[in-house]
């Protein structure tokens, strides 16, 4: 809907949209997202697939039980890590 309101933004949105993905259209749609930041498009990714942020990420939010956390992706806390 935010695409739609705002189509030349420069900025595409996408929340949990590999979820139900198969793993043949997951890597088709994170194709397209490559090429589509390589033209200059920022793009914010929302999951819960470390590893898909730690490849495809540059910047990362996480939301904690007391706020939140941000930084460069490669100080992405591992979730393994957390529940220690």
């Amino acid at each position: 809907m935010a695409q739609t309101l705002l189509p030349n933004s420069g900025l595409l949105i996408l929340d949990e949209s590999t979820a139900s993905l198969d793993n043949e259209m997951k890597c088709e749609l994170l194709d397209l997202v490559t090429r589509f930041q390589q033209q200059g498009l920022s793009v914010m990714f929302v999951t819960h697939d470390w590893n898909l942020a730690q490849h495809y990420g540059t910047r990362f939010l996480q939301m904690t039980g007391n706020g939140y956390l941000t930084g460069p992706i490669n100080e992405l806390p591992h979730p393994e890590k957390e529940a220690e």
